[in-house]
């Protein structure tokens, strides 16, 4: 399984200005695989195409998705983000994953206050755990950089 982020920016620039392919799940077809694409800011759509992505896994097949989100923030810490307006931004926090499913999910009866509470408390203790792990843990040797990577030939380039 591939899978592409596609949050519409890289460093300052729109992907509408560098691909001449508009669906990135169409380039799949390149490499003889089928492409699949969601709406990465709906929580069930990501999971229904994922879930058709893991059945093709799971049946030896390839395949590529392109999920469709939304980057609220710069690139990096040095990129203020001049390149998109507020409204732009703010149109799209309006569809934040994860406040839309807790929306839905609390209008349902499925989720109360208190277990969004308690569920807000777990990750951020995960969350924290993990940060401290990180700044505890000595840097990886650098012949760690090419560890656990694969690049097919088809992808790569190579044959």
């Amino acid at each position: 399984m591939y899978v592409i982020e596609n949050n519409q920016w890289g460093m300052g620039t729109n992907w509408k200005r560098v691909s001449s392919e508009k669906d990135f799940s169409l380039t799949a077809a390149a490499y003889e695989m089928k492409g699949l694409s969601c709406d990465g800011m709906y929580l069930e759509g990501v999971r229904d195409a994922m879930r058709e992505a893991v059945d093709l896994a799971r049946g030896g097949e390839p395949s590529l998705v392109e999920a469709r989100t939304y980057r609220y923030k710069g690139h990096s810490m040095s990129d203020p983000g001049k390149y998109r307006s507020r409204d732009d931004v703010e149109q799209y926090r309006k569809r934040d994953p994860i406040a839309a499913l807790k929306g839905r999910m609390t209008e349902a009866g499925t989720l109360s206050e208190a277990e969004w509470a308690a569920i807000c408390s777990r990750v951020d203790a995960k969350i924290e755990a993990a940060v401290a792990f990180a700044e505890a843990s000595a840097e990886p040797a650098p012949g760690e950089l090419y560890t656990d990577i694969y690049a097919s030939a088809a992808l790569s380039g190579g044959s």
